[in-house]
């Protein structure tokens, strides 16, 4: 499921999935004040569920149990807004830490 996802998209897929690593992430969000995202995190973390129930990582049905919570809790995360001197920023951090574009971002 780690296919072309971006780090961010990763971790929220541990929220919704059984798999190594979700209990931690359910711990980090549960505690968070603020869990902050991009609005695409939304569309990688959909794609990446309905991978999983494709390749039968996850029955169909807790693809569509996740796929609901997710979309429930999605509002609750905060949007940060792209903006010129952010792309820099990104840019930035991604060359300084050897990150792909988005995994800077988030």
């Amino acid at each position: 499921m780690d296919r072309l996802l971006t780090a961010a998209a990763r971790a929220l897929v541990k929220r919704y999935v059984a798999e190594a690593g979700c209990d931690g992430v359910a711990s980090l969000v549960d505690t968070a004040a603020v869990v902050g995202t991009s609005i695409v995190t939304r569309a990688e973390v959909a794609a990446a569920l309905a991978e999983a129930s494709r390749v039968k990582v996850v029955p169909h049905e807790e693809f569509e149990a996740a796929l609901g919570i997710f979309d429930d809790e999605s509002t609750a995360l905060a949007r940060i807004q792209m903006t010129e001197m952010l792309v820099a920023r990104v840019a930035a951090v991604a060359w300084d830490h050897g990150l792909r574009g988005y995994d800077a971002w988030f």
